[in-house]
């Protein structure tokens, strides 16, 4: 992983911390929080787990397992096929999704981090950092409407 300088990243001695929501009496801060954390992920490389390459989980087959199916021949002789299965190939694409995998869990704790305590059933449920931006944004994206001459827009990251 490299960050926005070409850099390379350590995602493990990355210390970084995100602007808390706070959300309260019909206010809230979620542009600054959506703003400032694309700003400080994308510094570091990690922004594309939310938008990018890396924001879709790694595909991993599912499990196919080797058979024997027993039978006769042509000739009426008793023979057994034996197939394969692809525990290998499900063994290496898990083996490769662990530095997506940690990466991931790196920039959704630093999400979760920033709920408020009393929102954090927005999050509870999801195992990506994708997945809990898209439910934040989901959540606050009602909230965050801007009135400008008369007009509504919406500005969401």
């Amino acid at each position: 992983m490299v960050n926005t300088t070409g850099d390379p990243v350590d995602i493990e001695k990355i210390k970084l911390e995100l602007t808390k929501i706070e959300d309260g009496e019909g206010k809230n801060n979620y542009m600054e929080f959506a703003d400032k954390t694309k700003f400080k992920l994308d510094a570091v490389g990690l922004w594309d787990y939310i938008e990018g390459d890396r924001a879709k989980e790694p595909k991993i087959p599912d499990l196919v397992e080797g058979k024997q199916i027993k039978g006769k021949d042509a000739t009426g002789k008793e023979v057994t096929i034996t197939t394969d299965g692809n525990d290998a190939e499900v063994t290496k694409a898990k083996k490769d999704a662990e530095p997506w995998w940690r990466g991931t869990k790196k920039v959704l704790t630093l999400i979760v981090d920033a709920v408020p305590s009393k929102k954090m059933y927005l999050v509870r449920g999801c195992k990506t950092a994708k997945e809990a931006w898209d439910a934040l944004r989901q959540h606050y994206k009602p909230s965050n409407q801007h009135w400008h001459s008369g007009k509504a827009t919406q500005n969401y990251i």
